[in-house]
């Protein structure tokens, strides 16, 4: 009798286990590096977009940033910003607005007058409303681009500390009862440490590489570039990322798909073993009985039986020969199922990819009028469940044809791009889509729905500060109209008939601004 743990079985089974063990470790490690790889270019790839994002919106707005900055660096300890602000800065502009028509009426900052000419009052309100608007902006663009962490620094020239202009993540100070935005908030930096802060700082170029480090929040790569006005240095943008969460998350998928493989491994092991055990092992039991019959018997018959049934064969070798051949089965199998399993992952992801880009505008980046016409589908199909709670925003760009025809193509493609931008800002809840040359619709939803008049009022808002800038190019300086119907059961029998409602009530108010303007 062959002891369990000598027999062939148990060897097959220790093989095949340890070969399972080194291929999932060979896989897992090399899936995890792969995923860590590619979330860190991800990363760098929207912080290299985030800076560039912020660079041409202070590039916008140079004259007002030299101020706002020279203001603030003098001014900030009697700063006082509400720690709750919302990031609606339209009531301080608004302020400041009533404070230069009160003291200088008829006169605009840096064309008939300057700066420094303005009392303090409006100073104050000036610092107030730029503060507040560049903290809007780094806040949006943090959510915006997945970033951990924006602002904006003025470094000092001990190359050890730099002072916090904006800075999207707040801290508290308290007055009083009232909890307003810590400002001016000075950090030792020094060199050590922080190579590519002072390397963009010093250089007046975006930094080559990331400064790491490790905080309370895990591992920490932080980029910087400079922001420079007529040649001068002015600051520094600051965007920092933390990846240890992102690790965790990829260690952890890593794993559970190393379990899933393994248990596929091990099922097919044991059903391998079985049909060894029966097929190989139990005739070389057979070959060993009649070996031991003849041996007690002494039967001619049976070592006939056994020299004609053996006859010229090995049997070990042979069951080495028949195993050998099973495991190449075996391995082409897997190959060829590892081949298909990839093939049918590639013909997804490419059909994926045909999918996204016919649903996607070329010039914008959203939705197009395909991807419309699926949603408008569902939205009837909803409407016959009794899901009633849509509408819908007309947006028309005005004067494309006159940008088009003074300025080239090219710039009334700017004048939709940022038409498009200022309406997905507005309607950040609800999908957009770009459903002609010059024509948005958004497809009203949830907290946008709700919301709907404050929105429009945002909107129009927006277009008649645009209108009123006057440093703006003809082409960016943009108009549009917009209409909006919400679904009414009293008058809509369809999705389409709410559609139709909006377009006329934008079309209405095209006309009413083309009048207001003759």
């Amino acid at each position: 009798m062959i002891k369990k743990h000598n027999s062939l079985l148990f060897k097959f089974g220790i093989l095949f286990v340890s070969f399972t063990i080194v291929i999932l470790l060979v896989i897992g490690i090399i899936t995890y590096f792969l995923q860590i790889e590619l979330s860190k270019r991800q990363t760098q790839t929207n912080i290299m977009n985030m800076s560039m994002h912020l660079q041409n919106l202070i590039n916008g707005e140079q004259g007002h940033f030299v101020h706002y900055q020279d203001y603030f660096l003098e001014n900030y300890p009697n700063m006082n910003i509400p720690y709750d602000y919302n990031g609606n800065y339209l009531d301080s502009q608004k302020y400041y607005f009533e404070q230069m028509t009160k003291y200088y009426p008829g006169r605009t900052l840096d064309v008939d007058i300057l700066f420094e000419q303005l009392n303090d009052e409006v100073k104050y309100a000036y610092g107030i409303y730029m503060h507040e608007y560049w903290l809007y902006i780094f806040e949006s663009a943090k959510k915006t681009f997945n970033i951990e962490y924006a602002y904006y620094i003025m470094p000092e020239n001990d190359k050890e500390t730099v002072c916090y202009i904006v800075d999207a993540v707040r801290e508290k100070k308290t007055i009083g009862n009232t909890d307003y935005i810590e400002l001016g908030i000075k950090a030792n930096n020094p060199l050590q440490g922080h190579e590519m802060l002072w390397q963009a700082w010093e250089t007046g170029r975006e930094a080559t590489g990331f400064d790491e480090f490790d905080n309370e929040f895990g591992k920490t790569y932080a980029f910087y570039s400079p922001v420079i006005i007529n040649n001068k240095k002015m600051g520094l943008i600051g965007l920092e990322v933390t990846i240890g969460s992102v690790n965790k998350i990829i260690l952890l998928n890593t794993l559970w798909q190393m379990i899933i493989i393994g248990l596929i491994q091990i099922l097919g092991m044991q059903l391998l073993l079985w049909y060894i055990d029966r097929k190989y092992i139990a005739k070389l039991e057979n070959l060993m009985t009649g070996v031991k019959k003849y041996t007690e018997y002494k039967d001619p018959v049976i070592a006939s039986s056994i020299a004609t049934e053996y006859k010229s064969k090995d049997e070990i070798s042979s069951l080495a020969n028949e195993t050998a051949s099973m495991i190449l089965e075996l391995d082409s199998y897997m190959k060829n199922l590892v081949k298909t399993t990839w093939e049918l992952t590639e013909t997804k992801q490419h059909a994926d990819e045909l999918r996204n880009l016919a649903n996607r505008d070329a010039l914008t980046g959203i939705r197009n009028k395909n991807a419309y016409d699926e949603l408008i589908q569902k939205l009837e199909e909803d409407l016959k469940k009794g899901k009633t709670k849509f509408g819908f925003a007309m947006v028309d760009l005005n004067f494309l044809k006159k940008i088009n025809d003074q300025y080239g193509h090219e710039k009334g493609n700017l004048a939709i791009k940022k038409l498009c931008k200022l309406v997905c800002e507005v309607f950040k809840h609800s999908p957009v889509f770009r459903i002609g040359g010059d024509e948005f619709v958004v497809v009203l939803r949830n907290r946008d729905y709700e919301s709907i008049d404050r929105l429009v009022k945002d909107f129009n808002d927006s277009i008649n500060i645009i209108a009123e800038d006057i440093y703006l190019q003809p082409w960016d300086k943009i108009s549009a109209a917009i209409g909006v119907a919400l679904y009414d059961p009293a008058i809509d029998k369809s999705v389409n008939e709410v559609f139709m409602r909006a377009d006329a009530a934008m079309y209405k108010r095209k006309q009413d601004m083309k009048a207001a303007q003759s």
